[in-house]
Order: C-alpha cells, then structure tokens, then sequence
C-alpha cells in the first residue's frame, strides 16, 4: 500500500468524477494494482464505471489499489 499512497490520497480528495477518471488514468500506467484485477475488462466497461455514484468509484478504485 505504501507505494499507491499517492493514488490513495488523490482518491479521497477528488470532489468529482472527472477528477477520479483522471486519477484512473495515472494508476492504469504506473499504480500496484491487485493481481485479481483485470484492467483490460475494466476499461472495457468504463463508461458504465463513470455512471456509478462518486462514492462507490472512489471505494472501488481504493480496493483495485
């Protein structure tokens, strides 16, 4: 975790989707993300991904983390 503290801060402080895209977009190239996760499917599906409430994308992003 201690090498995605950047990604983690950004997320609690982004005030809006926009600004959660964007982090997105910086961790999909350079964060740790779970060996679970599968970045190609999630990219697949991000336009149903920006549809979801501010909270629950920032609470997803943190767990991806």
């Amino acid at each position: 975790m201690q090498y995605n503290q950047k990604y983690f801060d950004l997320i609690q402080v982004a005030e809006t989707k926009e600004q959660l895209i964007n982090v997105w977009n910086e961790m999909h190239d350079t964060a740790f993300l779970s060996y679970q996760f599968d970045k190609k499917t999630f990219n697949e599906r991000l336009d149903a991904f920006k549809t979801a409430p501010i909270v629950d994308m920032k609470q997803y992003l943190i767990e991806v983390l």
